[in-house]
């Protein structure tokens, strides 16, 4: 793979997870972004977004070699081979995670030599903060520790070189025959004391990791035609998922641009409501019972503080939000500002209420009860809708431009609709059904007054103009329509053709030709739509056009550049993968 100025392509990386932290590795070896202790925690390895002055661990074979990757079936462990004009090695990368109790992450590298005869080369550069602070450097027994503050990295390296020390970093190098194998190991204890670990015990770690992932991916059920992308991206959400609140972040990264060079660059390391309602219908469609049960109670303790209000999206603490600052940094490809939090979280989003009482609602219709305290506080919400539906407000695209947005008026009436259901359930403790009946017809009244074009379609927002929004594809979805509902389908025509990027791809919203790439969750929602439209051969024929545009190991980034259907924006990301397992699934039971 090639590099620009030091930068590799954001397809060109790979997610390895523990589901504390998340790690990205690259096809060159090189593991340029790695937050610690957690997601949401300064980088370690931040060459991301500063190839000069960040972190970053690297590994490579000494002279020029193609690269091949894959994961391990049914996990997120990392396998690349590497082949070179001498021979061929293969190194599986994998953060560990295991049943058994550990509060550090632990990154493993094993490396074999499968033939002929390969030197290679290696270097631990870890940087602390957004300052890229080098730490001091000493030498135990067990290797070579970095330490600054309260964080520390312990770097082990078994038959992989003589490690020497100079300038903040560790460097080694080997030269293996066929049948060679070496480890190296970094740990990264917070306030623990450092675990070392001998060779014998860093061999087992891959095969922990392994035993863990199919072990959790193995509820799932989906045996449609896209059972590969289906089972992938949802090990890519479960390595978005912080095991220890049940949170789960919109992707691991922060400042990964939707257009390189621009200024669209946002901190995703959070927790959006949006994401976590679609995370709930999947995970319960798939059978992963367990993970549905933990997101919800994140969800549910998190909206607590700011009752009755729903505010866009959560820390993994379940604070409100953080508020955004610019760091000084170059940035992916220079595209700056570089952001640290998120000032979408002070936005008013109406939809937020709809994807939290849906999420609830899924969670009940499965089979499983809320308890009390959840049930009084969902009607209290209820009632709030009642008085703030007609407010404008930022819309699901998380704008400044304050707006009556179609979908967020609709997800009102979604959000009424189920707690309707939810009372019916005997699961809501408070709130004044009538009057969300009353208010739901209203919202009916006024979406169709105010939010269709003389053509009869579904129009962007209720302010008189004509523009089109991919989020009314999911008018159907949320019940608001019926699935055939001849203005509903004749607003997916609409939006199919003039929001259209070219190769299956559309553009969020009108006006976007020029301000950003195709947004890959909007071209799912189109299959979707199009499957419960009854077209299912046109949307199988769009779901096979969209697989081409996963990388090699099969993520998603948040967009797809259309000129050359290179990844743009924060990757993994979260909404693309749940977006493909929603459309998947749609599709499926349709045919």
């Amino acid at each position: 793979m090639d590099r620009h100025d030091g930068y590799a392509a954001v397809g060109d990386y790979a997610l390895i997870s523990d589901q504390r932290t998340a790690a990205l590795v690259a096809a060159d070896g090189a593991i340029d972004w790695m937050c610690a202790p957690r997601f949401d925690a300064e980088p370690l390895f931040g060459a991301l977004l500063d190839p000069e002055g960040g972190g970053a661990f690297e590994l490579h074979p000494a002279e020029r070699f193609e690269a091949e990757r894959c994961y391990l079936e049914d996990t997120n462990v990392l396998q690349t081979t590497w082949t070179t004009a001498s021979g061929k090695v293969v190194v599986t990368d994998a953060l560990v995670v295991s049943a058994g109790i550990q509060r550090f992450s632990e990154l493993v590298r094993k490396v074999e030599c499968v033939r002929g005869e390969v030197e290679l080369r290696w270097r631990v550069r870890p940087r602390f903060g957004w300052e890229n602070v080098t730490p001091k450097l000493r030498r135990e027994q067990a290797g070579f520790v970095f330490s600054h503050g309260a964080m520390e990295v312990l770097v082990q390296s078994f038959d992989c070189g003589e490690m020497s020390a100079a300038d903040g970093e560790v460097s080694g190098a080997v030269r293996m025959s066929r049948g060679d194998s070496g480890m190296l190991g970094a740990l990264f204890p917070h306030d623990f004391p450092l675990l070392g670990c001998t060779r014998e015990q860093a061999e087992r770690r891959p095969a922990e990791a392994v035993s863990f992932w199919r072990e959790w991916v193995r509820p799932v059920r989906y045996d449609g035609p896209w059972q590969e992308a289906v089972k992938r991206s949802t090990l890519a959400l479960a390595a978005c998922v912080h095991n220890e609140t049940g949170a789960m972040v919109a992707a691991p990264t922060t400042s990964l641009p939707e257009r390189i060079g621009g200024d669209r660059n946002y901190d995703y390391r959070y927790c959006w409501v949006r994401d976590t309602s679609f995370a709930l219908d999947a995970s319960l469609g798939l059978g992963l019972s367990q993970l549905a049960q933990a997101t919800l109670g994140w969800l549910l303790r998190a909206s607590r503080r700011t009752h009755p209000r729903v505010t866009v999206f959560f820390t993994l603490d379940g604070e409100p939000f953080a508020p955004e600052r610019h760091l000084d940094l170059p940035g992916y490809r220079g595209s700056r500002p570089v952001r640290l939090g998120n000032d979408a979280g002070s936005q008013l989003q109406l939809g937020c209420f709809s994807e939290l009482m849906e999420t609830a609602w899924l969670f009940v219709d499965s089979g499983s009860p809320l308890d009390e305290y959840s049930g009084l506080h969902l009607g209290e919400i209820a009632d709030h809708i009642c008085h703030v539906w007609r407010n404008e407000d930022s819309g699901i695209w998380e704008l400044d431009d304050l707006r009556h947005y179609t979908g967020s008026t609709v997800g009102c009436w979604t959000a009424l609709d189920r707690a309707l259901k939810l009372h019916a359930a005997g699961q809501l403790r408070a709130g004044d059904p009538d009057r969300w009946r009353s208010e739901m017809a209203e919202i009916e009244r006024w979406v169709h007054a105010h939010c269709k074009a003389p053509d009869g379609t579904f129009r962007r927002d209720g302010d008189g103009n004509d523009e089109l929004d991919c989020a009314l594809l999911l008018l159907a979805r949320r019940s608001f329509v019926a699935d055939d509902d001849p203005a509903f389908l004749k607003t997916v025509d609409k939006i199919r053709s003039e929001l259209d990027a070219g190769g299956g791809l559309l553009y969020r919203y009108s006006g976007q030709q020029t301000e950003e790439s195709a947004f890959l969750a909007c071209s799912f929602w189109m299959v979707e739509a199009l499957a419960r439209g009854g077209r299912v051969d046109e949307a199988s024929e769009l779901m096979d056009r969209l697989m081409g545009y996963a990388n090699d190991v099969g993520l998603y980034a948040e967009e797809v550049d259309p000129s050359d259907g290179s990844a743009v924006g924060n990757f993994p990301q979260a909404l693309s993968h749940l977006a493909l397992i929603s459309a998947a699934t749609v599709v499926s039971e349709a045919g």
